[in-house]
């Protein structure tokens, strides 16, 4: 097997078990081992040191990798090893791919996801030169996240009432999952949560629901929605959606869940506004939800209900005996305790704490029982809890919180304790803020979280993760013991505490927590000035990017930068603009901030985004100045089509109405936020849309077609046919009657109430494709009508018309003479002499349209077409032209050139690669690979490297000495042209008719 080079990281991880799988997996090893180049594989015999946990290495391995070569044996399959690292690859999106160690297996003994899985067997030929073309590239597996929160199977009291009731309803006879909405009902503290995570966790829901198990916990105050249902799409696809609004993010998660057979858990929802957007459904969802509330009034009437009340004596008095030994005898007392708590979950878990904690330091069990009997009669809960009256459970929770307390050690612990308190409802606390927020150690702090935990004060602690959470009943008890006064001192300590650990800087924070929650902490106490200050601090804005994710960061804009105008609030909203970009390239985050904002915008940004430039690295692009879409005058964003947006029209009821290339029209209703209703007929996409008086509306298409569409009846829309070519424009005479205008190069007048034919208006030209600069400042254009125009625009007399082409130009290029080269869709290209007048020589050759040309040093000519070729003209000489890729070159068409100093030449296509081309060598081309949409533009820096420019809104800067890409800036519109102006900026043209100019930042030397 050949060794892998020194710090490469296994692409493959080997599993299987050893007592019967081991020969299969050797030669696994072999195979991949010996491939060319090697396929990095990793076999714990092979890649185990010692001295380190077993589980540890091989969650590092997988991690790693990109396949899991999983070797299927009846070992293999009873292996809980084995089913770790299956499990643990799917969580974290690594291809699992199943190959047979012996000859027969049980079907009934897999998971379900491995019975619909191909099974590869290595005695034939054909499997292994599939299963190695498969480990050879990228996985196409898609991640399989597990979400439920940790279970402690020590604690928790089985309730299989309702765990049977709640698996009929999301599981089928045969076992398979319901596509249904389910609902646990019951009062706060009765267990719905600690329910929900046992049915999560349980062998038949997980290999049931085996594309994922989700989970998202809403509460009283929810955070910002579309941050949530950003983040759990983001664990199914791996990447965030860069949404920003509301509908953009419900549309998001149906996208990603979309023929997926997940589990959504929604905990603890408390308004059915805050539950809607998590039940949007896609059109292929085969997604099961879970809800949790209190509030019965938050379900709609189709959501099947689970009644989670008082638990049953039996379970009440298995919780109380939990970890107490032999409690002979004491069975009728215990169930008294039970019914004196009112069976509730909430306050079994403290009696038992306060009950374990007794007897731990060496009371028996009865005497334990009797103080606790005692001090609940002390705190005045002398009957049996009306577990139905809020106002009783509060003042019971109160009074037996308040005896669990009283078991810990000291003041200070109590103390302790309460602080807690400041915490956000539901939050993951890391142990390390809450010893800066007690000032101590962190062992120590490690150590008193045992404590709580022992006594059932706190929700959760995992001591791996290194988190802890109060239950939101015992957090406002807790608040309201501190007060508003001492409640502001404690934020004041935390925020203090953190400053410390950051040295007071707070690009340096790490701690998740404090990430996530500062700006709340210095909102509660009151720091107004330093909490804006911390908004516009361009290296915390980077930390909690790169920390947290994109929807975290504007969070906080949207809850704490109000001020209209503010420079907060501008960055804000800078930031929203830039979501599509910073979602999955966090390292524009200074680029975007400089290409959207000026320090003039408003005060407090010049310091600002001085910060953001020295934040820029090295090979990174620059805006020169703010060229992309400024904050202002946009404040909402409608996402949904599925791709470009063509036209929008205003209905007289304030909806909106587009049309796009997905051949759908939508209507929008801004007010109240529901999903946009959408209008199918066209066969192809929509160009245009306008509304007659009466409100209905009037599309036209790609099809060349129109249809009038009646929103009010929700009738088929009329067709109105007749033109020849896309109907591209479409408006409403003062008559009602209607005027479409065509690629065709025709208007028709419509009239919808006799249904007379059309009315036809010819004489229209093409628009302006191209341009090139001659050497006397003079403008050439070419259009779409075959001519070109020659400008000046010091005279500006009408423009010279050059005629000879037959059909559209769309190149141009400056012989160092003057003359002027021109390509067209008529696959040939002209050479025009304007001095001379005469009539342009013409250059025949390619078999499609001429896309793109440009001159060499030594006066050639090179160009490229439709047909995914270049060819080198030598005009001097006149010989044929020389033709390039026609088997090693671009697969679809070549859209632009560019010639590098050492005159090899650049291409770019619509395969979403460049090439470079090496004319004297002639050995087969470079390939660049990365643009996600095909490549318009491409121009060379005076150092060598390239920058180009894609219909995928990106700028890239190519080392082809490295050959790597060196930078990436997404802009708002794809591009249309890209130039290189000395000594190191860029200029750029994009769709919209914007002009950017840029700079790329030099290296540090």
């Amino acid at each position: 097997m050949k060794q892998l080079p020194p710090g490469q990281a296994a692409r493959i991880f080997i599993s299987y078990a050893r007592s019967d799988g081991e020969d299969v997996a050797r030669e696994v090893l072999r195979l991949t081992g010996e491939h060319n180049p090697p396929l990095a594989p990793w076999l714990d015999h092979e890649g185990l040191e010692g001295g380190e946990d077993w589980w540890r290495q091989a969650a590092a391995a997988i991690d790693g990798a990109e396949h899991l070569v999983l070797v299927l044996t009846p070992a293999a399959l009873a292996s809980e090893n084995c089913e770790k690292e299956w499990s643990y690859a799917r969580e974290r999106g690594v291809q699992v791919s199943p190959v047979k160690g012996v000859a027969r297996l049980d079907d009934a003994a897999m998971p379900r996801w491995m019975r619909a899985a191909h099974r590869f067997n290595l005695n034939i030929p054909e499997h292994r030169v599939r299963l190695l073309r498969g480990l050879e590239g990228p996985p196409s597996t898609r991640q399989v996240p597990f979400m439920a929160p940790l279970d402690d199977e020590g604690r928790f009291i089985e309730r299989p009432a309702e765990l049977g009731e709640l698996i009929k309803l999301l599981l089928n006879s045969s076992g398979d999952p319901v596509a249904i909405t389910a609902a646990l009902r019951g009062a706060g503290g009765f267990g719905k949560t600690a329910l929900a995570a046992r049915l999560c966790r349980g062998d038949v829901i997980r290999d049931a629901f085996y594309d994922g198990i989700l989970w998202t916990t809403l509460g009283e105050k929810p955070g910002d929605p579309v941050a949530a249902l950003a983040d759990l799409a983001k664990e199914l696809t791996g990447e965030s959606p860069g949404v920003t609004t509301l509908d953009a993010a419900k549309n998001a998660l149906a996208k990603a869940l979309d023929n997926r057979k997940c589990l959504l858990v929604i905990d603890d929802a408390w308004s059915r506004g805050d539950l809607e957007p998590f039940l949007h459904r896609g059109p292929h969802d085969q997604t099961a939800r879970l809800v949790t509330t209190r509030d019965d009034r938050v379900l709609g009437e189709s959501i099947r209900r689970v009644p989670v009340d008082a638990m049953r004596p039996s379970e009440s008095g298995a919780l109380l005996r939990r970890g107490l030994g032999d409690a002979a005898g004491l069975s009728a007392r215990l169930d008294a305790l039970a019914e004196r708590l009112g069976h509730w979950p909430l306050l079994l878990e403290l009696a038992n704490g306060v009950l374990r904690n007794d007897t731990a330091l060496g009371q028996s069990v009865e005497d334990a029982l009797t103080d606790l009997e005692n001090s609940l009669t002390l705190f005045g809960l002398t009957g049996a809890l009306r577990s139905y009256d809020d106002e009783d459970r509060r003042r019971s929770a109160d009074g037996t919180l308040n005896i669990s307390m009283s078991r810990l050690s000291s003041d200070g612990e109590r103390d302790r304790y309460r602080s807690l308190s400041i915490f956000a409802e539901d939050a993951e606390i890391t142990l390390a803020s809450a010893a800066a927020l007690w000032k101590c150690h962190s062992i120590d702090a490690k150590n008193t979280c045992k404590r709580l935990y022992a006594l059932s004060l706190l929700r959760d602690l995992d001591l791996g993760r290194g988190i802890l959470r109060l239950h939101d009943v015992f957090r406002l008890i807790l608040q309201e013991q501190l007060g508003e006064g001492r409640l502001a001192e404690l934020n004041t300590a935390l925020i203090e505490a953190w400053r410390t650990a950051c040295g007071g800087e707070w690009a340096n924070l790490k701690d998740a927590c404090a990430l996530q929650y500062l700006p709340a902490h210095l909102h509660q106490a009151g720091e107004a000035r330093a909490l804006n200050a911390l908004l516009l601090d361009a290296g915390w804005m980077e930390a909690k990017l790169q920390g947290l994710g994109l929807q975290a960061l504007l969070k906080d804009y949207g809850s704490f930068a109000t001020e209209a105008s503010s420079a907060a609030t501008l960055v804000g909203q800078a930031l929203t603009l830039s979501a599509n970009a910073l979602a999955s390239h966090r390292h524009e985050l200074p680029a975007q901030l400089l290409g959207r904002l000026t320090p003039e915008d408003a005060p407090g940004l010049g310091a600002c985004l001085a910060a953001a430039r020295r934040r820029l690295g090295a090979g990174r692009l620059e805006l020169v100045r703010p060229s992309l879409t400024p904050p202002g005058p946009e404040v909402l964003r409608l996402e949904g089509h599925e791709v470009g947006v063509t036209c929008v029209a205003v209905l007289p009821d304030g909806r909106i109405v587009s049309g796009s290339y997905d051949r759908m029209l939508r209507v929008w209703d801004l007010a109240s936020g529901a999903p946009p209703r959408r209008l199918e007929g066209h066969e192809k996409g929509v160009s245009c849309v306008a509304v007659l008086p009466d409100g209905r509306i009037v599309s036209g298409g790609e099809d060349r077609t129109l249809r009038v569409w009646d929103l009010a009846s929700g009738a088929p829309p009329r067709r109105l046919e007749g033109h020849e070519g896309r109907v591209d424009c479409v408006a409403v005479l003062p008559d009602g009657r209607i005027v479409s205008g065509s690629y065709d190069r025709t208007l028709r007048v419509w009239d919808l109430a006799s249904g007379a034919p059309p009315r036809r208006l010819d004489g229209h030209e093409g628009g302006v494709t191209c341009l090139a600069v001659l050497p006397d400042g003079r403008i050439v254009s070419g259009r779409y009508d075959r001519t070109l125009r020659v400008w000046d625009l010091a005279s500006g007399a009408p423009p010279r018309r050059l005629e000879g082409h037959e059909s559209g130009v769309n190149c141009l290029a400056v012989l160092p003479d003057g003359r002027i080269v021109s390509g067209s869709y008529d696959r040939t290209l002209r050479v025009w002499d304007l001095a001379s007048g005469a009539p342009p020589r013409r250059l025949e050759g390619h078999e499609g349209g001429v896309t793109c040309v440009a001159v060499l040093p030594d006066g050639r000519i090179i160009s490229g077409s439709g047909d995914c070729t270049l060819r080198v003209w030598d005009l001097a000489s006149g010989a044929p032209p020389r033709r390039l890729g026609h088997e090693e070159g671009h697969e679809e068409g070549v859209t632009c050139l560019a010639v590098l100093p050492d005159g090899r030449i650049v291409s770019g296509s619509r395969d979403r690669t460049l090439r470079v081309w090496d004319l004297v060598s002639g050995v087969p081309p470079r390939r660049l690979e990365g643009h996600e949409e095909g490549v318009t533009c491409v121009a060379v820096l005076p150092d060598g490297r390239i920058v180009s420019g894609s219909d995928d809104r990106t700028l890239r800067v190519w080392d082809l000495a490295a050959g790597r890409r060196l930078s990436i800036l997404h802009l708002d519109a794809g591009l249309a042209a890209v130039a290189s102006l000395p000594p190191n900026r860029i200029v750029a043209f994009d769709n919209l008719g914007r002009l950017h100019l840029l700079r790329l930042i030099p290296d540090c030397k």
